[in-house]
């Protein structure tokens, strides 16, 4: 098939490609420019000689449109192209969608050259990885250990007193900087919330040896201020001889305050009462019934009333009956001394 041959002269309303000469426009360089109308609408400034040689076919579109067909779903890194945004400038601009689900517009040039790979989570990652020493600053185990740290070395602390100030300290292997690794190795992750350091011999510092994981209750059985009875062959504090007893802690308090021997605290025939899943005495129940009688005016307050034994006022409801729920405001007031003989 034969060229078809165009007037290099008169190009006003032939088509070449998208593009349709309008008007010459002037001159570049000796050769005559032409007005261009394209068909996405724009207007644009051609050298004859290109629309004669099959140089330009369009304003750019054409070029714009087979580069948004390559570019869009291409990965860069982590980022992938999702759609052309705009032109800023000779610089395009990109929709991207990074592997952390963060959606972010790039510059095409950055994309090319690598410069940019992410949404910014890389670089973060890398300086992470950088400033990090163990990864478990903000861990509960850290925690436990930045507190042990501090109350028994910085003075500054308000327990600093009851820890570091009467010789409590922190093994080497233990001690900050750069402890917490050793001492999540030698402890292990903390088996739940409710669990926190606890010492052996809370007259010793922390050591491997000395620390294990306790519960609330291991830890207020072991605190240094209890009372410790021994009773055939086992010692226990007063609140765990409370409970294996099933009687109140009060008592046994009392008791041992008055001066009696472990053997008169323990085999004294007493009231008992029964103890709920929670630990909480039926005892606690029936004071609590009380009050609310009180409160609603069912009895009168204890402090008007004379002991019912001496004569002397009154200070306590005594449930004399027992602290069964039929009992619970079955009471007679007593003094001080007459309730402190039939607890």
């Amino acid at each position: 098939m034969a060229t078809p041959h165009f007037n290099q002269k008169n190009l006003a309303g032939q088509r070449f490609g998208l593009l349709t000469a309008i008007e010459p426009c002037g001159r570049r360089q000796r050769r005559t420019l032409w007005r261009c109308h394209c068909e996405c609408g724009t207007t644009c400034e051609v050298v004859s000689s290109d629309l004669l040689k099959g140089g330009t076919n369009s304003c750019g579109c054409l070029r714009m449109q087979q580069s948004i067909k390559a570019m869009v779903g291409r990965r860069f890194g982590r980022l992938v192209v999702l759609a052309f945004v705009e032109m800023a400038g000779r610089r395009s601009r990109w929709l991207c969608r990074c592997e952390c689900e963060t959606a972010k517009v790039i510059d095409g040039g950055n994309l090319r050259s690598g410069g940019v790979r992410s949404c910014g989570c890389l670089q973060k990652e890398k300086w992470h990885a950088i400033i990090t020493k163990h990864g478990g600053c903000g861990t509960a185990e850290y925690k436990v250990w930045s507190g042990m740290n501090d109350r028994c070395h910085r003075k500054k602390n308000k327990r600093y007193s009851d820890y570091g100030g009467r010789g409590i300290t922190v093994c080497k292997r233990w001690r900050r900087p750069g402890g917490f690794p050793a001492f999540l190795e030698d402890m292990g992750p903390r088996p739940s919330p409710k669990h926190s350091i606890d010492r052996r011999d809370c007259n010793l510092g922390y050591s491997p040896e000395n620390c294990k994981w306790g519960t609330e209750d291991e830890q207020r059985n072991n605190r240094r201020n209890n009372v410790r009875l021994t009773w055939r062959g086992e010692t226990l504090t007063l609140a765990q001889w409370a409970r294996r007893l099933g009687v109140t802690r009060a008592m046994l308090s009392r008791r041992y305050l008055q001066g009696w021997s472990p053997e008169e605290i323990l085999e004294t025939p007493c009231l008992k009462v029964q103890v709920t899943e929670r630990g909480q005495f039926l005892r606690t129940k029936a004071h609590q019934a009380v009050r609310r009688a009180v409160k609603d005016g069912l009895l009168p307050r204890v402090d008007t009333l004379a002991c019912s034994q001496c004569e002397r006022p009154a200070r306590h409801y005594h449930h004399h009956n027992g602290y069964e729920e039929a009992f619970w405001i079955d009471v007679i007031p007593l003094c001080i001394q007459c309730h402190g003989r039939e607890e």
